[in-house]
């Protein structure tokens, strides 16, 4: 099993100086609870256990829900509001799994994988009496292979091994 990860960093828009003047139009800046709610791996892997052939790719997209008071200030005008819960359901993480079909198609210099996405899971974990803690798939949708038309491409894909740090 090969996994990568990255998390999302801030990253500034630059606006011209005319448009700097408008007031509706501000650069958008992540703070660092919302950039650190989410989460992306890729899981490369092979389908049967004794096998080492790469022939599973999986994308997941784990989320974190944040509250209100993560992201509006105590001097906002808005401050009223920061206790309101919007999370009546008390989800704790939600996971979204694209599962892709791969093929190597080369391994030297970069690792390129042709894939078909297979499908897509939502798996949800909280707190609520209708929710599971440790988490249960809530939606799984099969999607048909139409071969190499649509929902499939050649991508270059790191791979990190004992050998990379």
């Amino acid at each position: 099993l090969i996994a990568t990860t990255r998390t999302l960093k801030s990253t500034t828009v630059k606006v011209p100086e005319g448009v700097k003047k408008l007031p509706f139009l501000r650069a958008p800046k992540l703070s660092d609870s919302i950039r650190n709610s989410v989460t992306v791996l890729q899981s490369i892997r092979s389908e049967a256990e004794e096998s080492s052939e790469i022939d599973r790719i999986d994308h997941v997209i784990q989320y974190t829900p944040l509250t209100l008071s993560d992201f509006i200030p105590e001097d906002s005008p808005l401050s009223a509001i920061r206790s309101w819960n919007v999370n009546p359901l008390e989800v704790s993480k939600s996971k979204i799994t694209l599962v892709h079909d791969a093929e190597v198609e080369s391994v030297e210099p970069t690792l390129t994988t042709k894939l078909g996405l297979k499908s897509v899971v939502v798996n949800v974990a909280g707190t609520s009496q209708y929710l599971e803690a440790d988490g249960a798939d809530i939606l799984g949708l099969n999607i048909p292979s139409l071969g190499d038309f649509a929902s499939s491409g050649s991508f270059d894909s790191i791979y990190v091994d004992e050998n990379v740090r």
